[in-house]
């Protein structure tokens, strides 16, 4: 008999391996949380500090900036189908580090489940302990699975996060798909042909190492498929749009391509699982 060893996503525990920094252990808070009513309005939900903010952004660039790639992204699912009020059910954000991005989402999680995963777990035991409820999170690994049960949820972005996975990228791709109910929708962003034209025109300040970059540069100039600068967590990889379009329309519908879609440089893809 086979049997289905995936966890219920009520069933997951929290948990750190290795430690951080100087400290090799953690806690989590003693707190009331079965009395917390959710909160749905994002303004009110709490913000990381200085210094652990991203990309050393301050305060009111994170808030900025998570609105405004938040819009672009329920724009983009409401012209898939989705309702702006209702949402589409349970959603994730794949790689949510300190939901910059998801926290916009709040209301969605009036009418399902929403979640954060990401590898950082010191951002996700800081998302834990002052953003749930209303979201739920999870530390996931470098390994392209998920606990998290076939076609469990209607929606999956991700922000910034296939800019940075080179050889397993296509397993991921196929992961995500494996909890996404048919029908349903994945949002991601990336770095293509038209990133670069940004770049090459000073409308964005560029990533050094990847523009000055041999083998970026001959994935311009040859009309290469796909591109990785550096390796392993250093990766900066790059997609050519047909390519992609040709290597998922076998899995996925490819509804809409959008430009400019986080920080001005990244492209997204919007795709519908078949």
């Amino acid at each position: 008999m086979a049997h289905n060893y995936s966890l219920n996503p009520r069933q997951l525990f929290f948990f750190e391996h290795g430690g951080m920094g100087e400290s090799n252990g953690f806690h989590i808070k003693k707190r009331s949380r079965n009395d917390s009513p959710p909160l749905i309005d994002p303004t009110k939900l709490p913000i990381p500090d200085q210094d652990f903010i991203k990309h050393r952004n301050d305060a009111d660039k994170y808030t900025f900036t998570g609105k405004r790639d938040a819009d672009l992204l329920r724009a983009a699912l409401v012209r898939a189908g989705v309702d702006d009020q209702q949402g589409p059910g349970n959603f994730l954000e794949f790689g949510c580090a300190q939901a910059r991005v998801l926290r916009w989402f709040a209301d969605w999680t009036q009418h399902g489940e929403g979640w954060g995963v990401d590898l950082n777990s010191a951002m996700i035991f800081w998302c834990h302990q002052n953003l749930s409820p209303p979201f739920h999170f999870s530390v996931s690994t470098t390994i392209p699975k998920l606990s998290f049960e076939d076609h469990y949820f209607s929606a999956i972005f991700a922000m910034s996060v296939f800019t940075h996975i080179d050889d397993l990228y296509l397993s991921w791709i196929c992961e995500l798909r494996r909890i996404l109910r048919p029908g349903g929708l994945l949002y991601f962003t990336l770095h293509d042909e038209e990133a670069a034209k940004i770049e090459k025109e000073g409308e964005f300040a560029p990533h050094q190492r990847r523009v000055k970059s041999a083998v970026y540069n001959e994935f311009l100039e040859q009309d290469s498929d796909f591109c990785s600068v550096d390796r392993d967590w250093r990766s900066l990889s790059s997609f050519r749009r047909e390519y992609l379009v040709d290597h998922l329309s076998n899995y996925f519908e490819v509804i809409e391509f959008v430009g400019r879609a986080l920080g001005l440089s990244q492209s997204a893809v919007v795709l519908k699982r078949k």
